[in-house]
């Protein structure tokens, strides 16, 4: 007991000393707690910006190979356009060429029936038919069934080309 009153007896007469002893051990105890708050903060923060990066890097990544199949695409779609346009345009060429043969064979036997023998009642007759029916007379027949034909195969061809190309896949998919 005596060791009791003794130290009551030192801390009644030391007690700013304690006092102050008490407030730094309580300042030390908050700084190593804000220290290690702060070490958590920067490692979370390090943390996130890493998972910043990565997915910035991952996004980079994913445009430029997005980048090189739209390329890729772009490709394949002109060379099916070009394709569908090519076979089209020949298609066209072969008919315009069918329709000149068979515009000049049709000149030609129209040519050959108005030379032939006949009334005159019979060519007055042939061309007011041909008046009637083409507006126009029966030499000039032939240019007129071309032209009709010309523009026939011409929007026929059109239509062919604008389904191919609608039909093809622009989405790459």
């Amino acid at each position: 007991m005596i060791a009791f009153e003794s130290a009551l007896s030192f801390a009644w007469r030391h007690w700013k000393a304690i006092l102050g002893l008490g407030t730094v051990a309580v300042l030390l105890f908050l700084l190593a707690n804000a220290r290690g708050d702060a070490r958590h903060w920067e490692k979370t923060a390090a943390q996130t910006q890493a998972a910043f990066d990565q997915t910035v890097a991952q996004y980079r990544i994913a445009a430029e190979a997005a980048a090189k199949l739209d390329a890729q695409n772009v490709l394949r779609v002109k060379d099916e356009q070009a394709a569908v346009t090519e076979r089209i345009e020949n298609e066209y060429q072969g008919k315009l060429a069918t329709a000149a043969d068979r515009y000049e064979r049709l000149r030609a036997q129209a040519a050959a029936y108005s030379s032939g023998a006949g009334s005159a009642d019979v060519s007055a007759s042939r061309d007011a038919t041909c008046l009637a029916y083409a507006g126009t007379d029966c030499e000039g027949l032939p240019a007129l069934l071309k032209a009709a034909q010309d523009n026939t195969d011409q929007l026929v061809a059109l239509q062919t080309w604008v389904r191919g190309q609608a039909a093809i896949e622009v989405d790459g998919r």
